[in-house]
């Protein structure tokens, strides 16, 4: 008679992966834990409501020094796109501490200009990149002249792939040596070089869509996975930049980049565009699980973008072991692309991780 043991709960699963990691790999409460932090989502492009953001956030810790974490999609749509790109350029270069997370678009900016093939291409402008590109037209020598400039703008608004195929057939090749060309321009080479998915700081994870844990389980070392999904990341986005080979197994930069069943995607949602929808329709076993990959680091929120609320909206998905966790959406469509009510919106987390959050009235409120 075969004997089954008890099978072993989600919180002691972890728990046993926990004990065996190396003491100095755990979780530290490292000074930046402890930082004072700023929190800014989807700019697309609107410089104005970039800066509005910021003061808001650092004029909120007058004298303090606090970290600016930007959730990613910073460009497209708006037409700001040139300016916004200045700006985190130079608040790299500063004193300040600055995270810049990626967002899709960031990925979708990148797949075109890096390997701009009409496919890639397409899925940019058709996604407000044509906006972005224009924006940029300072940063290299354009090989573009003015009549393919206004063939390529009469696309701009509601983008036509049928006809934009006709303009690559003939001038696809000098447009595909421009983004090459930028490409190479420092701005873009360093802001590729500032590129994060994800980042902890105390209790709180940031990523600009969202992290499942079917993606979780799928892509990184259970045991460090936070530090694993970072480094995969960072592995894949070089590889696709440099055209390097992939070895068997190797994590891919589209690996990442898997659209969410809710936007027409057919595999595990990537974090850059895992979708609101597909935290509201997780199943038990889901929600349970991702509590466990959390608080095995000792996390019990997640910051994202990418889904558009009227305004900073929290979800709940579990009260499992004396640990209420959730999701706090930030992306409150503030560029001028949306017709959203707010013009700024940051998070601001505090020394003892007090978070507060921009009203529709412009004052800070307490989570």
């Amino acid at each position: 008679m075969i004997e089954f043991q008890d099978t072993p709960t989600i919180e002691e699963f972890f728990a046993k992966a926990k004990d065996t990691l190396p003491k100095d790999t755990l979780v530290k409460d490292t000074d930046n834990t402890r930082d004072p932090r700023v929190v800014i989502a989807d700019i697309h492009g609107d410089y104005n409501a970039f800066l509005e953001s910021l003061q808001y956030g650092l004029e909120y810790f007058k004298d303090q020094d606090p970290e600016v974490i930007l959730l990613g999609d910073l460009f497209d749509r708006g037409l700001d796109s040139g300016e916004v790109l200045d700006a985190v350029i130079k608040l790299i270069n500063s004193n300040i501490k600055i995270k810049v997370l990626t967002g899709n678009h960031e990925s979708m900016m990148l797949k075109a200009i890096f390997e701009p093939n009409f496919h890639n291409i397409c899925s940019w402008f058709d996604n407000g990149g044509l906006q972005t590109l224009v924006s940029f037209v300072g940063l290299v020598d354009s090989c573009l002249n003015k009549t393919d400039w206004d063939q390529m703008l009469l696309y701009s608004r509601e983008f036509d792939s049928n006809q934009f195929a006709n303009f690559f057939r003939s001038s696809g090749f000098k447009l595909q040596n421009f983004l090459s060309d930028l490409s190479k321009t420092p701005k873009i080479v360093q802001l590729v070089d500032n590129l994060d998915l994800c980042l902890q700081r105390g209790q709180d994870i940031y990523v600009h869509g969202g992290l499942m844990p079917s993606f979780i389980m799928s892509y990184s070392d259970i045991n460090d996975w936070l530090v694993s999904l970072n480094e995969s990341f960072r592995v894949s986005l070089d590889n696709f930049i440099h055209h390097k080979p992939i070895v068997a197994d190797q994590t891919t930069f589209d690996d990442f980049l898997a659209a969410s069943y809710y936007r027409g995607g057919d595999s595990v949602a990537g974090p850059l565009w895992t979708y609101k929808r597909d935290f509201q329709n997780f199943s038990t076993f889901d929600k349970k699980l991702l509590v466990g990959l959390f608080n095995h680091i000792g996390a019990n929120r997640m910051v994202v973008g990418h889904s558009v609320v009227a305004s900073p909206e929290y979800l709940i998905l579990s009260s499992v072991f004396d640990l209420d966790f959730g999701v706090l959406f930030l992306d409150c469509g503030i560029s001028r692309a949306y017709s959203g009510v707010m013009n700024a919106q940051c998070l601001c987390v505090d020394t003892q991780g007090q978070s507060f959050v921009l009203d529709d009235n412009y004052n800070f409120t307490k989570l």
